[in-house]
């Protein structure tokens, strides 16, 4: 077991003394499972929110039915800041007019509100790159309600510490056992490849989002969407 892993595991047992309750930020990533395992262990209640990305996706529901399943915890779901955006400036169909603007850290409030919890635990890790490292040294906010038990961790200690739990992987676009809903093409053509009822159920939100599967089948191009 790598010291990442030990020093965490310490810290979050040092946590859990101080405090009974906490909130796991969940994508159903390996981090967010990495996350919920050791919060679990180390609290006596834990409660999850997920930020959905087109909500009912039923490969997604089936990730967090396994995470019920297997840790006993409640699951809230919040539409992402990311998924408000792309309908209001219009990514694969006509603009929303009148969604209001949001950001994940509304959201965090809205959790806490919702649960009367003050902590929220992420799987945010400062080797996810430089951007990454920045955003976690200069947030306010975070430092205040935020805790990032992996930051120190590399990619390898996570995906170490699951298989010693016997935590599988989970299934994603990238092939890297990541989350990633968005509206990427990357996202898009994995979708429509491999869970096409859920690709109809993307369309009755992102009606035009087929284009993207065309262009990659006519040019093997990317469209360029951030």
């Amino acid at each position: 077991m790598s010291q990442a892993i030990v020093k965490t595991s310490r810290e979050l047992q040092e946590l859990a003394k101080r405090r009974d309750s906490v909130i796991v930020a969940f994508s159903g990533g390996k981090d967010a499972l990495c996350c919920l395992d050791l919060c679990s262990r180390a609290f006596k209640r834990v409660v999850c929110f997920y930020r959905y990305f087109v909500p009912g996706l039923a490969f997604i529901e089936k990730q967090l039915a396994d995470a019920r399943e297997r840790w006993g915890v409640p699951i809230l779901q919040y539409p992402s800041a990311s998924f408000v955006r792309a309908l209001s400036e219009g990514y694969f169909r006509l603009p929303f007019s009148g969604l209001p603007e949001i950001d994940t850290h509304d959201i965090s409030r809205q959790v806490m509100r919702d649960t009367g919890i003050d902590l929220i635990v992420t799987g945010e890790k400062k080797a996810d790159g430089i951007w990454r490292k920045r955003q976690m040294a200069n947030n306010r906010y975070a430092r205040q309600h935020l805790y990032c038990p992996l930051a120190d961790w590399k990619k390898w200690d996570v995906i170490s510490y699951l298989r010693g739990r016997g935590i599988p992987l989970p299934e994603s676009s990238d092939g890297h056992q990541s989350a990633g809903v968005d509206a990427s093409q990357q996202f898009i053509v994995w979708l429509y490849k491999n869970h096409p009822d859920d690709f109809e159920r993307y369309c009755e939100w992102f009606p035009w989002a087929m284009a993207a599967v065309k262009r990659r089948e006519w040019y093997g191009e990317e469209i360029g969407l951030k």
